[in-house]
């Protein structure tokens, strides 16, 4: 079996299961253990299932038979040593994308309220410091990792032999990723932020860049909630600087113009990456290769996309009906 193929089956696999175990959970199952249910989930889907399990399976099927070859699959997932400028450049995109994801959220959020749509609260409740470091690890660095493992290593390893054309591989594993949380509040957000980090992966070679981004952007977001609950002052900033871009004429001008000059820079910087890339031959453009997806292929891509929109259709129906 080619790689690709081999790929977008054990990805299908991965949905398939992240899929069962949010029935299973959704049931009442860990429910009863001495861990939060909500870190069990966390740990069995972050580490087995798009860790472990994608791992061994690829292991398995691309003849890497010995343990020696271990190293080489791991430079097959993209672990090589970055440039230095483009690992300076996650931040800074980073909290770009956290503005524009803000932006992104509200007005997608208006938009499913048009049709009754509520989202459940999954708020932390921050009463040491010790819940932040571990939200710290279950929220940021464990989905920075293993999500991008999966995405931007196993994907890339995979669909990049399949199709000659880069951004069509950013295309189709954004969109995976986007379904993949199988929840339709972050579909759209999730969508566009796998975007940037497949086009960092992408363009500097190394998948530690875009897990770089990935942490970075889930640790604001965590750190943001932590202020909003723990200080006043936060609290009290966040709220104007908010109601103020919400609600104000002039706020929804300035938050546009934001936004504007946000993607404006983030284009900017993701293209100064291209440069780069492009003088190094390190763009699928520039490959020879006339490499195109089999008809398995394109059933596989079909069905992982199917089983993702019914899952986030069901979320939504959910979300409506709650």
């Amino acid at each position: 079996m080619r790689k690709t193929t081999s790929v977008l089956f054990i990805y299908f696999g991965v949905i398939l299961c992240t899929l069962l175990l949010r029935i299973a959970f959704s049931l009442g199952f860990g429910s009863g253990s001495l861990m939060d249910s909500g870190d069990i989930w966390t740990l069995i889907v972050q580490v087995l299932i798009f860790g472990i399990m994608p791992f061994t399976l690829y292991f398995i099927t691309n003849k890497h038979g010995k343990f020696l070859d271990i190293p080489v699959i791991f430079e097959e997932f993209g672990f090589k040593k970055p440039k230095g400028t483009h690992m300076l450049l996650t931040l800074p995109i980073t909290i770009l994308m956290l503005f524009c994801s803000i932006c992104i959220v509200t007005i997608w959020s208006l938009f499913l309220g048009m049709f009754g749509y509520s989202r459940a609260s999954t708020s932390t409740d921050y009463y040491n410091v010790g819940i932040l470091f571990k939200e710290l690890v279950f929220t940021a660095f464990l989905p920075g990792f293993f999500e991008e493992f999966t995405h931007r290593g196993l994907l890339f390893a995979g669909l990049k032999e399949g199709k000659k054309k880069g951004i069509l591989l950013i295309v189709i594993t954004s969109l995976f990723f986007a379904l993949m949380h199988q929840n339709i509040y972050q579909t759209v957000y999730t969508f566009v932020d796998g975007m940037v980090m497949g086009l960092v992966t992408y363009y500097s070679g190394s998948i530690i860049c875009g897990m770089m981004v990935h942490m970075l952007n889930n640790g604001l977001n965590v750190l943001e909630d932590y202020l909003y609950q723990k200080t006043t002052w936060f609290e009290t900033a966040y709220d104007k600087v908010y109601d103020f871009f919400t609600g104000t004429f002039w706020g929804y001008i300035i938050a546009v113009l934001i936004f504007t000059l946000c993607v404006v820079a983030i284009i900017f910087m993701l293209d100064r990456m291209r440069k780069d890339a492009k003088a190094k031959g390190m763009l699928l453009e520039q490959s020879n290769g006339e490499g195109s997806y089999t008809i398995a292929d394109k059933v596989l891509i079909s069905g992982i996309i199917i089983v993702g929109v019914i899952a986030t259709a069901f979320s939504l129906a959910w979300g409506i009906m709650r």
